[in-house]
């Protein structure tokens, strides 16, 4: 069998408990150990010393560090250290099976030079609002489906691509500080100018997010930062049609949870409370840009 060479890069700051959790399942891949490295980038949090013991003793795991700047910024700082033929996304609350990397290899060899994305799954034992977290990622993938059936958005603690394609986009823009609308702009400049995407159901990462009431907030009004800066962004690349999105985008949006399970008007709340942070994180950052 001829395996593809991955350089695994994971982003991470001030979450070394979840990071030993991501790290240990890297550790029990079944994938040669040759072929795939694994690069952490500290974005400026510190990563304690015994887990870097710990893990640099395993394999092949290399620790680098930069001032904080964002999830962006460290995985562009990742893949410029890279050393192998694919770099692949990962974030530090994930959690991969141990055959991630044969299903990503056996993908790539299907359709080369793809941005090849992944399905995320909540991870047992989460809260409601990290359920509707990825209730609401679910729908989006739906949502910007092509007629190809590839979505044209991929989360990026879950996506892979030939490296030298990567640092040849320019990778993820860097003015996206916070871990919201960067990986969204780089998958809408990809498909812009021509690049190919592959949506592979069975590249399974479980995702443990462990959101409350107040972080799911934050996070969403986050998101909504996010997307006035992809706008904005957009805007400057010469882009079209980068708006709200039509109303009922946001109609089957509160109607999705009615057809996934029996908890579907706390999830629907929940939903229109995502899109409530989100407007006034759209609003804040717009003003906060304007003066």
């Amino acid at each position: 069998m001829q395996y593809a060479t991955f350089s695994i890069i994971i982003p991470t700051y001030k979450r070394p408990r979840a990071l030993g959790h991501c790290l240990a399942a890297l550790q029990e891949v079944d994938y040669p150990g040759s072929q795939f490295e694994i690069i952490v980038v500290d974005d400026g949090g510190g990563v304690p010393e015994p887990l870097r013991s710990a893990y640099e003793k395993g394999r092949s795991v290399r620790f680098l560090s930069q001032k904080q700047r964002g999830p962006a910024t460290a995985r562009n700082t990742g893949a410029a250290a890279a050393v192998n033929d694919v770099v692949v996304f990962l974030d530090d609350d994930c959690i991969v099976g141990k055959n991630w990397l044969n299903t990503l290899s056996q993908a790539l060899h299907q359709t080369p030079n793809h941005l090849i994305g992944g399905k995320t799954k909540i991870g047992n034992g989460q809260s409601i609002y990290g359920r509707a977290s990825q209730y609401l990622i679910d729908f989006l993938y739906i949502h910007y489906t092509d007629e190809t059936g590839n979505p044209q958005f991929f989360t990026s603690n879950n996506f892979a691509l030939d490296r030298r394609a990567f640092l040849h986009s320019g990778g993820f823009d860097q003015r996206f500080k916070k871990a919201a609308g960067e990986d969204r702009e780089f998958c809408y400049r990809w498909n812009r100018y021509g690049g190919k995407s592959r949506y592979v159901p069975s590249l399974v990462v479980y995702h443990d997010p462990q959101l409350t009431l107040k972080k799911y907030w934050h996070q969403h009004f986050n998101y909504g930062r996010g997307g006035r800066q992809f706008r904005m962004i957009g805007y400057e690349r010469g882009g079209k049609n980068l708006t709200l999105g039509p109303s009922r985008f946001y109609i089957n949006l509160l109607l999705y949870p009615f057809k996934q399970n029996n908890c579907a008007l706390r999830f629907s709340v929940l939903f229109f409370l995502s899109q409530l942070a989100n407007a006034l994180g759209y609003a804040w950052e717009k003003y906060r840009l304007k003066n």
